[in-house]
């Protein structure tokens, strides 16, 4: 049995929990060890430097060019899991870690290429896409939670960690003390994966103990195995397990809004839509369609569809969604929308 890789240099203020057999930092974007600043110029440096590399790389036979990538990524424990997502989509605790950023990695599980992943194009937009997630879930549930007295449930599908909606939470409880207390709040991640939920119910628990951002609070996290294209069983799950007079939250960041093919990703939306609640907020991330995103998915070995903002809120309108929100970040669109008056046609 493989030891556990405990943090030996914890930095004070930081919450750590087990993932598998490693110790890691909790992301809390309003502890400033986490949160990213927007730079516009920063981004314009690090998409310029990403283009000129691709250039760079396009050169070199592709057999050689396997070869080459072999060898960086042999020891990078992002590099294990970005080779295990070939075709496929990337675990839930290697997107993780890709967003704790250079100074928050372990020096006992990484090494040089993985705080150079973190510290790239890639890790920066994961950090931002995950402030604006849990920004608009908490922004959006506000006068929900303002106007309904009752639960607080979060659906989150193929959530993995599920850090968009515990950060969601950190956000009320920080900025609008009152509002969660005495409340029931439940948080189901529906996921195929067993790893990522379970950090993040471990997680949760660290993060409710005396002291910490969500202490004193009534949450209960589980983990549901998922397949997300039975759409049929999400549409069953809403109306078994979430109370009709309680206010839902449903997210997926880098989940179905980013690898799920149209058919199963629109009628996946509109199970939701036909079983939530009034009020229902849904957030998810969307892979851009500009250059840069075309260039990354080009050589990235996790396959995502890429969509326009413009055919995604159209399509979303024809299921019941009304767009509230949506910001632009390098390789993503972070979408906010909210349960309306489904088109008739």
């Amino acid at each position: 049995m493989k030891k556990i890789i405990y943090e030996k240099q914890k930095k004070p203020g930081v919450i750590y929990a087990l993932a598998g057999r490693m110790e890691l930092p909790v992301v809390d974007i309003t502890n400033p060890a986490f949160y990213t600043e927007p730079d516009e110029n920063l981004i314009k440096k690090l998409e310029a430097d990403y283009l000129a590399s691709e250039e760079k790389t396009a050169k070199i036979p592709a057999f050689i060019r396997g070869i080459m990538i072999r060898l960086v990524l042999g020891s990078s424990i992002i590099g294990r899991g970005l080779r295990a997502a070939d075709g496929s989509y990337l675990s839930g605790i290697t997107t993780y870690i890709m967003k704790l950023g250079p100074d928050n990695l372990g020096k006992g599980y990484s090494t040089n290429v993985d705080r150079a992943i973190t510290g790239s194009l890639a890790g920066l937009s994961l950090r931002l896409r995950l402030q604006d997630m849990a920004r608009f879930m908490a922004d959006a549930l506000l006068p929900l939670l303002a106007e309904n007295p009752v639960s607080l449930h979060f659906l989150n599908i193929a959530g993995g960690p599920s850090m968009d909606t515990l950060n969601s939470l950190i956000l009320l409880k920080k900025e609008h003390q009152e509002i969660l207390k005495s409340r029931m709040i439940k948080i189901d991640i529906l996921d195929m994966d067993s790893e990522g939920p379970g950090f993040a119910i471990k997680s949760l628990a660290e993060l409710k103990k005396p002291g910490a951002p969500l202490a004193g609070l009534d949450i209960q996290a589980r983990a549901v195995k998922f397949d997300w294209c039975n759409v049929g069983g999400l549409y069953k799950y809403i109306k078994e397990n979430v109370p009709s007079n309680s206010v839902l939250a449903v997210s997926s960041e880098g989940g179905i809004f980013d690898y799920c093919p149209d058919d199963v990703l629109y009628a996946n939306m509109k199970a939701i839509y036909d079983a939530a609640p009034p009020g229902t907020i849904l957030a998810g991330t969307l892979t851009n369609t500009d250059n840069i995103a075309a260039a990354f998915n080009r050589t990235s070995r996790a396959k995502t569809i890429p969509r326009s903002i413009e055919e995604f809120a159209s399509k979303a309108k024809g299921a019941g969604w009304e767009l509230e929100k949506s910001s632009i970040r390098p390789l993503s669109v972070v979408v906010g929308l909210s349960k309306g008056r489904r088109l008739e046609g």
